[in-house]
């Protein structure tokens, strides 16, 4: 995404922007850490060490979406996080 593109969306409500293709795993702080790149097509992750991996949004009846990244060869996430609906 451009920075063009950056300042058109930045300029509407969203809860969650979800970004990939990048082989890599990256919670940007921006926007109140509402930006997400998850490359996860099949090729290993490059983020933090290579790893294979997955992610799942849930949205809970509140409104708030929790994200739960894996690695397959792992027993316990490798992150997990939330964001609330972003309010006008």
């Amino acid at each position: 995404t451009n920075q063009a593109e950056m300042l058109v969306i930045r300029k509407h409500k969203f809860s969650l922007f979800l970004t990939g293709h990048n082989h890599l795993y990256n919670h940007m702080t921006v926007d109140n850490g509402r930006d997400i790149i998850l490359g996860t097509g099949g090729a290993p992750l490059i983020a933090g060490g290579a790893f294979y991996g997955y992610a799942i949004i849930d949205q809970q009846a509140s409104g708030q979406l929790v994200v739960t990244v894996y690695d397959i060869n792992a027993a316990a996430p490798v992150d997990t996080w939330s964001v609330g609906p972003n309010a006008p």
